[in-house]
């Protein structure tokens, strides 16, 4: 006799399907006020009763050098000094600069972020024992934006890299910098707009800066 693709009890990882009629919040707690994630059943014979985790991976790149400001955007160009319809601006999203925000569908955690730049510096002779960059979340209104969370991420690799008073041009080898724990949680709220960029600070040898030609990358993750 042949094992069940259900697994030894008969549950189904998926659970059953959407209802043809889509139940409504009462007293919606999210924007649009629908229930996020579809049902899933008991899958009691699973590694992970009741709770199926997904992981939501957000990216964002400039290939602008030299810059006190980094733009992230979905899609970047070499031939913009700033990235083509960044995820953020000063400006809302429905203001006369274009943006492209990500729009956050459903509960998310923040619980890993990596940014990697082609070249970094500070703005003294020397490189301080713990370089450290910048990068600020923000929410995307209709006309403003409101900052969600500033961090300053470590320096993971590439410490040997990081150029000098303000010059990164010399792109020497990758650097890495990184964040995996988030103190308070990191949750944008259900369809929001989500966008960030890297700011330089030049209080001391440990803060970036300037960056060149830079990637990003969060990791979210959701229990449903």
């Amino acid at each position: 006799m042949s094992e069940s693709p259900f697994g030894p009890c008969g549950c189904s990882p998926l659970g059953p399907g959407p209802t043809p009629t889509p139940t409504i919040v009462s007293g919606a707690s999210m924007p649009l006020g629908w229930p996020v994630g579809r049902p899933l059943s008991p899958m009691c014979c699973y590694a992970q009763p009741n709770r199926v985790p997904q992981y939501l991976y957000l990216f964002g790149a400039t290939t602008a050098t030299n810059v006190t400001t980094g733009y992230f955007a979905k899609h970047s160009s070499s031939t913009d000094p700033l990235a083509v319809a960044p995820l953020v601006r000063s400006n809302g999203f429905g203001g006369v600069n274009p943006n492209d925000p990500w729009l956050m569908m459903g509960n998310w955690t923040l619980v890993d972020i990596k940014v990697v730049c082609a070249g970094a510096s500070v703005n003294q002779a020397t490189v301080g024992a713990d370089p450290r960059l910048r990068l600020d979340l923000f929410q995307v209104n209709e006309t403003n934006t409101t900052n969600l969370m500033t961090l300053n991420l470590p320096c993971i690799s590439g410490v040997g890299s990081i150029g000098v008073n303000n010059d990164s041009s010399g792109r020497t080898g990758l650097i890495y910098f990184s964040q995996h724990s988030f103190s308070p949680p990191f949750k944008p709220t259900p369809f929001t707009f989500l966008g960030w960029l890297f700011i330089a600070e030049t209080a001391n040898n440990n803060q970036i800066s300037e960056i060149s030609i830079a990637s990003s990358a969060l990791i979210f993750k959701g229990v449903f």
